[in-house]
């Protein structure tokens, strides 16, 4: 590490990795969106004086962000942010890349959150992340925890807009819903293979859904606390199992993204009424088409209590 062969290194097979997961996601090739004939390939930068890290028409540069002792920390070497990144280029290259003018907020807050989403399913294919996470948290995701801060190094590292149009704070409601889904589904296979009750699954909640029940704050700490216990009660000895369900989690969850990215457009942001509705409408399509409909429950109220709900229309 440390060396200019390795960043280049790092960065190339990081894009190349995280392409190629998706690709499989997707069941076709991703093409890259630009059409430039001078540059025909995607131009990759993996060190450049600039505190930020950036993607665009045929080009990914990595910067660095300043340590506490205001040293330098090479964002090539964050498979996060290079992950984050190469998103951008792949919801790009699916969904269409309008020009600056017609990106309404709605459009660039969404490849936000679905960059981070691509991270995060890519990150799911290392045995070692799974397994610490698993460790870490006992097999409870609900909770503060590696999946859940991924994303924030890749935010840090853009120079923040105006808070009028801040597209990385108007992104979270997305990602969150999101996020949460992800763990309903995963819990969902817990529950097939055994490893924990059907009870428990049903008490396990996220810090929103557990905020919006109106607890005060030391009932909601006492809930999290007994819900972490009996997940650890359950993990013990069963680790080889709650690791098979979030690995099927992870397919279902990227097969899901995909065909919802796949029936969406640019048109799904038109800028006004409420964000997100046709992507999850799409979403919702999406699942009746991948599973007969097996998700559309916790999807409606995974977004739901974020305030993103589907359009009127049957996509």
């Amino acid at each position: 590490m440390g060396t200019r062969a390795f960043w280049a290194c790092h960065v190339f097979a990081t894009v190349r990795c995280v392409r190629e997961i998706w690709e499989h996601c997707f069941g076709r090739r991703l093409p890259w969106f630009f059409k430039d004939p001078d540059a025909p390939r995607l131009e990759i930068i993996p060190r450049a004086e600039s505190a930020n890290a950036w993607s665009s028409e045929g080009f990914l540069e990595f910067g660095y962000l300043l340590d506490r002792r205001r040293r330098p920390a090479w964002l090539c070497e964050n498979f996060d942010v290079v992950a984050h990144e190469t998103g951008h280029l792949i919801l790009k290259s699916v969904i269409g890349n309008p020009t600056n003018a017609k990106k309404t907020l709605d459009y660039r807050a969404h490849e936000e959150a679905a960059a981070d989403l691509v991270a995060v399913v890519a990150c799911l294919h290392f045995d070692e992340v799974v397994r610490r996470l698993l460790r870490n948290t006992k097999g409870r995701l609900f909770s503060r925890n590696l999946l859940s801060r991924l994303g924030e190094e890749g935010r840090r590292s853009q120079i923040r807009a105006d808070a009028a149009y801040d597209k990385h704070g108007f992104s979270k409601p997305f990602s969150g819903g999101a996020f949460d889904l992800f763990v309903e589904i995963y819990e969902r296979h817990l529950v097939r293979h055994g490893a924990i009750p059907a009870a428990l699954a049903r008490r396990s909640r996220s810090a929103v859904a557990t905020a919006l029940a109106g607890l005060a704050r030391d009932a909601v700490h006492r809930r999290f606390r007994r819900l972490r216990r009996a997940f650890a009660e359950h993990f013990v000895g069963a680790e080889e199992t709650f690791r098979q369900a979030l690995g099927e989690a992870r397919d279902d969850f990227a097969r899901l993204l995909a065909r919802t990215w796949d029936r969406t457009s640019v048109r799904d942001f038109p800028g006004r009424g409420p964000a997100y509705a046709g992507v999850v409408t799409n979403m919702l399509a999406a699942d009746r088409a991948v599973t007969g409909g097996r998700y559309g429950e916790i999807i409606r109220k995974a977004f739901r209590q974020r305030g993103i709900v589907p359009s009127g229309r049957r996509a």
